[in-house]
Order: structure tokens, then C-alpha cells, then sequence
């Protein structure tokens, strides 16, 4: 399924280019994206892991309109996922307190993911950027991670959850230029999963989604020297 969906994004892009793919009117950008990204769906997921903050970087292109309307695809090393850190007491049995121990969890996604969106930019020198569209994660890795007194494992969960994720991004970003055709991207951008993350055979109580909530950094490099 993940071949068909990639070959999908790669038709509508090049349907959208067309011809004038290399043309100038494109913009390259290098991105880093540390993201809040957390579990939702279910009240195992909600109540045992926490947001956390992962780092996903990769590359984009973005196709400039003569309206300034434009089209942005992006393929990142996206990680995702939750952490927990619970403490556990220890009773005797007249129910005193005689120790405790900390335990903490991690719940580890790896994905590349490919964001498509269709926005506006507006501004002349200072350049801002509206975006909405989807997205499409393959997900590459899934462990679950758990450390406490100095001991330290990992249960490999990949066959518990589907191959792709798919969810809708949205955008907003400022586009300062540095020097000419090199403008800095900062902005925020969000994505929210909208089907099941885990395979349907698994027994669990409601879905689980992911969220995705992160602060872009990007340098680009416009090939076009008239247009946005």
C-alpha cells in the first residue's frame, strides 16, 4: 500500500509541474523541525504517556504560482511518539512506606513522512505563508522503551501498528530573506492523524492516533527570480 500512495504524491507533483517541473519558479529548502508530538484515542495511551518533544529534519519543494498561490511537498525523518515517568511506592505489610522505584516508559515511532499542501503567500520583502493539506507517514521503526535502576529494554512494536499513517497538516510560516534567493523559513506547522495508527487484528480499547506540533527552520534556495 505505502508504494501506491508514494507513486500517488509523485503523479499529482509532477502533474502539477508538468513540463516546467525545473523550471525557475521553484524554491529548495533544507528543514529542521523539532516537534511536541503526542498519543491520542484511547485512555491506556492518554493516561500512561505524556507529550514529548522529538526532532524530524529532511528537504522540500515548494512550486510558486504567478498568484502567489503555491504547492509545497516535504519528505522527513519524522520521530514520534510519548513518554512516561511514574514512581512506584513500596509497602511493608503494616502498609508503611519501605522504598520506591521510578520507572520510565517511552513509546518510539520512526516514519518518513510526506506532507503535500496547497497555500498563499503574502508580503513583498518579508514573505508570509498559509498552508493546508495532508500527509502520509511510512513508518520505519515502533519500540517501546523501558529504564529503571539502571536497567534499560526495548520491545520491538512494529507489527502491531499499519505500514502508513495518514492525517491533514496545516501550516504558517515568515520567510525573511538573508540575501538574494536565500530566504529563512521560521514557522509553525501541525500534523493530526486522522485513522488508527495500530493494525486492526490488535485488541485495544479505542484507536491511537498521533499529533504533531512543531517549529520549522529552514533554508531555501529560490530558483525564481520574479515570482513570490
Amino acid at each position: 500500500m505505502k508504494y501506491y500512495l508514494f507513486l500517488i504524491y509523485a503523479c499529482i507533483y509532477c502533474f502539477i509541474g508538468g513540463k516546467n517541473l525545473l523550471a525557475q519558479d521553484l524554491e529548495f529548502e533544507l528543514l529542521l523541525r523539532p516537534a511536541l508530538t503526542s498519543l491520542r484515542g484511547n485512555d491506556m495511551v492518554e493516561d500512561h504517556f505524556d507529550p514529548a518533544i522529538y526532532p524530524s529534519f529532511g528537504l522540500g519543494v515548494t512550486r510558486l504560482f504567478t498568484n502567489r498561490s503555491l504547492i509545497h511537498v516535504a519528505v522527513l525523518y519524522d520521530m514520534k511518539g510519548g513518554r512516561n515517568e511514574e514512581e512506584f511506592v513500596f509497602r511493608n505489610d503494616a502498609n508503611q512506606p519501605i522504598g520506591t522505584q521510578v520507572v520510565k516508559t517511552r513509546s518510539d515511532f520512526q516514519y518518513i513522512t510526506i506532507p503535500i499542501q496547497c497555500g498563499k503567500r503574502f508580503g513583498t520583502r518579508v514573505k508570509y505563508q498559509l498552508g493546508l493539506g495532508i500527509y502520509s507517514a511510512f513508518l520505519l521503526k515502533q519500540e517501546l522503551t523501558t529504564e529503571y535502576d539502571g536497567y534499560a529494554g526495548s520491545l520491538d512494536m512494529i507489527d502491531s501498528f499499519k505500514d502508513v499513517d495518514i492525517g491533514l497538516s496545516a501550516s504558517f510560516s515568515v520567510h525573511v530573506p538573508l540575501k538574494k534567493n536565500w530566504p529563512l523559513k521560521a514557522g509553525l506547522d501541525d500534523y493530526v492523524g486522522v485513522f488508527d495508527a495500530m493494525k486492526a487484528d490488535v485488541e485495544h480499547e479505542g484507536s491511537t492516533k498521533h499529533n504533531s506540533l512543531g517549529f520549522v527552520v529552514g533554508l531555501n534556495c529560490r530558483l525564481d527570480k520574479t515570482k513570490g
